[in-house]
């Protein structure tokens, strides 16, 4: 399984030290607003990422907007909706709009802070197992 964090975070770090990531494929880069960048050229190279880590606040780049941009990339390139990405956002906000925009925006889970590990196992292990029910995409 591919993952992408999307900033090199101690929350990042934290998450993967959670998951036990040892047998997967993980890719944690310096930026946020390079995470647009990393989905296409996972897409042209025919290693797409299965997970994605998103936060809210990402040196300067809105992570929603990395979201909505994500979604439009694999629009763009054909990705069939049970080969897209399962996209976790990573969030301090406890507003009722953010998660409403964000949701509007394709987002498929939510963590907040403090990070539940349950919720997380079971993040991993649905994604893992191909168990996540993906919705139709809004186009």
């Amino acid at each position: 399984m591919n993952i992408l964090f999307a900033e090199d975070s101690y929350l990042s770090r934290e998450i993967a030290k959670c998951l036990d990531l040892q047998d997967e494929n993980v890719t944690v880069i310096e930026k946020g607003s390079e995470t647009v960048a990393h989905v296409v050229e996972g897409l042209l190279n025919q290693s797409h990422y299965d997970l994605i880590f998103l936060f809210d606040i990402q040196n300067g780049t809105n992570a929603s907007n990395s979201l909505k941009n994500i979604r439009k990339v694999e629009l763009d390139h054909d990705v069939c909706l049970t080969e897209s990405s399962v996209i976790v956002m990573v969030t301090s906000h406890r507003e009722g709009s953010f998660f409403l925009n964000t949701l509007y925006k394709d987002c498929d889970y939510f963590l907040q802070l403090p990070i539940d590990r349950l919720k997380l196992a079971i993040i991993l292990e649905t994604t893992k197992n191909d168990t996540f029910l993906k919705l139709p995409r809004s186009a």
